[in-house]
């Protein structure tokens, strides 16, 4: 679906006085203190924002998004033969199923929640992780940088040593530790292949140096000199994502428990404190990014929510005075032209905990409704085995896939990742350093080994 066709919602779609305020900041003016300023607060606020006037054409977004399809379309052999490996390579292939995002920090609690059970379920209360129970119901493609001469030479020795050797290459080299370059299409098999790899490798240089500007604007509001970010993201140690969440019939979620995207008021209810969405399915389920921040390019189907938190007045409280937070979610809803944008881990532990993180998740999209032929038609292509449920239930609202593109801005991996000064410092009434310095790489392998 072409992303630059839908009408935007209304205003108070992204920016409701009551909940969380996610701004418009115009790219175009990123260089103005006034701008960095506010690209600052938003971060700090709503750990989320809307890039307006990106130096991307919509001409060239519709191409990416065009060529994202028609890989996904590919015969399912033909991506299996492009598999993700590793954590640390992170390139390649992501079959539905391989990957189930969440909070959780162990390989061994992930597994826990792919079964539908353990920390990650929902208990209405807050508590829950929000990832629901089963699998995320998406597949991805993993792109990185083109690797560097010695890191090209290191594959090569790494490869000869494997062919080499009598013993399984996970018994010579742990698995976490093999890279690999990007796992292209070959263009033998097809011409069209080497459009794809072009046309992918520019959009990650477009996006690179989007990342770099807004790197330098969070430098110039933070007090620091602009350049400061510089040798952090020198090398563009990203990953662009193409992401593909299948059509589905509305039974694929869970019952009446399931988050749902709402339209009322721009603010979802779905999920919100309260709530019972115990062991629901999400297309992508609640987690944080673990980068410094994330450029996401979505379609109009919707689906995006981000978990806020708000003053609650206690029940039976007349003068107010006792007040507990709340959470909630909100829908982030696609608007053309813009790209979504938040920040994460490693820019909060920058920050020392000033800017936020914060939690999201892709759940059931509004109700798409389709003359009932073509609901049939599309869940028997879908899930073939709902196709005779669906039979008995014409009413049944039937999802259209979803697309979107996600470019996931790092640290170079070989850097050291702690407190900036000024936000830490206890003699300017800081309180000290939150976290624990961290190797940028490493952290990032240790989120994804838990993931997949």
């Amino acid at each position: 679906m072409d992303p630059s066709k839908t009408s935007p919602p209304a205003l108070s779609s992204h920016n409701d006085a009551e909940n969380l305020n996610i701004p418009l900041i115009d790219f175009s003016t990123l260089s103005d203190p006034q701008t960095s300023t506010a690209l600052l607060s938003a971060f700090r606020t709503a750990g989320f924002l809307y890039l307006t006037n990106p130096p991307i054409p919509p001409s060239t977004l519709s191409l990416v998004f065009a060529h994202s399809a028609a890989f996904f379309a590919r015969p399912q052999s033909e991506k299996d033969s492009l598999a993700w490996t590793t954590p640390r390579s992170n390139r390649g292939y992501v079959a539905h199923g391989r990957e189930k995002v969440s909070t959780l920090a162990t390989k061994e609690e992930v597994e826990e929640l792919r079964r539908g059970g353990g920390k990650g379920r929902l208990e209405g209360d807050g508590d829950g992780n929000g990832s629901g129970g089963g699998e995320d119901m998406k597949e991805s493609m993993e792109i990185g940088r083109p690797l560097l001469p010695a890191e090209l030479e290191l594959l090569r020795l790494q490869s000869q040593a494997q062919s080499q050797s009598k013993e399984k290459p996970e018994d010579e080299v742990k698995q976490e530790e093999i890279i690999s370059d990007n796992h292209w299409p070959s263009p033998s098999h097809d011409p069209r292949n080497l459009e794809f790899r072009t046309v992918m490798e520019q959009f990650f240089e477009s996006c690179r140096l989007i990342h770099s500007a807004l790197m330098s604007a969070i430098a110039i509001a933070m007090g620091l000199e602009s350049g400061f970010f510089d040798p952090y993201v020198r090398r563009g140690d990203n990953t662009l994502r193409l992401l593909h969440y299948p059509g589905v019939a509305r039974s694929a979620f869970s019952s009446s428990s399931s988050p749902s995207s709402s339209s009322t008021n721009g603010a979802g209810t779905g999920g919100a404190a309260g709530g019972k969405d115990v062991n629901v399915r999400c297309r992508a389920g609640e987690h944080t990014d673990y980068g410094s921040v994330t450029l996401l390019f979505q379609d109009q189907r919707g689906g995006l929510q981000v978990k806020g938190r708000r003053a609650k007045r206690e029940k039976g409280n007349e003068a107010g005075n006792d007040k507990e937070d709340e959470e909630y979610w909100m829908d982030v809803h696609p608007i053309p032209g813009t790209i979504v944008v938040n920040a994460g881990d490693l820019l909060a532990r920058w920050s020392n905990g000033s800017i936020r993180s914060t939690l999201h998740r892709v759940v059931e999209p509004p109700p798409c409704p389709l003359p009932p032929g073509e609901q049939q038609d599309q869940v028997q292509k879908h899930n073939p085995k709902e196709s005779n449920n669906h039979e008995q239930n014409n009413n049944e609202f039937f999802h259209p896939a979803r697309y979107s593109i996600a470019y996931f801005c790092n640290p170079d991996f070989d850097r050291w990742i702690e407190a900036l000064p000024g936000t830490w410092e206890e003699e300017m009434g800081r309180g000290g350093k939150k976290f624990e310095g961290i190797n940028s790489g490493e952290y990032l392998v240790g989120r994804l080994s838990a993931t997949y």
